[in-house]
């Protein structure tokens, strides 16, 4: 099992039928919600997800035909598959937060989310790539950051430490950042639409390396 691969899968549209209405974010959360919580409730799930239960129900039905989930009397729980998928994601995604609505040098929105990628920085060339991923999903955009000599940088534009060095320390003290590292932080007019962003951001940088990696095991 690919990991990446699997979570494309439950995303991408299946035949006959409609286009999915959510998107990586919500699988990826919903992967992160139960991974950390155990069984849920669908509708718990639909309103930690902030979507409606009929949006739910697709994604528990998707996860449950790819034996990535079961239904029991206590609810929804990942299945030792998905739970391997969790676990991977884990190892990537150190981190996830809402940061204060003003960030000195960096406010896009109302709201802000941050996420920490581990040693994604080398993948990095401007982060346009990861700003357009948040976009789509309804953000207002998202900046990417790496954590390169001690010190929080914006790429080929801005030293953050340096800059704005009060952001620089509120950012390392949420997210404890290691040389190496990547921290997007998205923003959006609602909460959700910022972690919607962050996310989405974030799977730019996971899927890119694994998917070379599965190509070299498939070669």
């Amino acid at each position: 099992m690919i990991p990446v691969k699997t979570i494309m899968k439950i995303v991408g549209k299946e035949e006959p039928g409609p286009s999915p209405t959510f998107s990586v974010s919500h699988v990826i959360s919903a992967f992160l919600i139960m991974g950390l919580e155990g069984a849920i409730g669908r509708k718990k799930l639909s309103q930690k997800l902030n979507v409606g239960e009929g949006v739910a129900r697709t994604i528990i039905k998707r996860l449950e035909k790819a034996n990535l989930l079961k239904v029991t009397r206590h609810g929804c729980q990942l299945t030792s598959k998905g739970l391997k998928v969790y676990s991977f994601l884990v190892r990537r995604i150190g981190k996830i937060a809402e940061l204060t609505k003003k960030i000195e040098g960096l406010t896009i929105g109302r709201y802000h989310v941050g996420i920490l990628i581990r040693k994604r920085a080398h993948l990095i060339k401007k982060g346009v790539e990861q700003r357009d991923a948040a976009v789509r999903v309804g953000a207002n955009g998202a900046i990417t950051l790496v954590y390169s000599d001690n010190s929080l940088q914006m790429p080929q534009l801005i030293n953050i430490s340096a800059s704005y060095p009060r952001t620089a320390l509120l950012i390392e003290n949420i997210f404890e950042p290691e040389n190496g590292d990547v921290v997007i932080i998205a923003g959006g007019e609602s909460l959700s639409k910022a972690r919607q962003g962050a996310i989405e951001a974030a799977w730019t940088l996971i899927k890119e390396k694994a998917l070379q990696f599965s190509e070299r095991l498939e070669s």
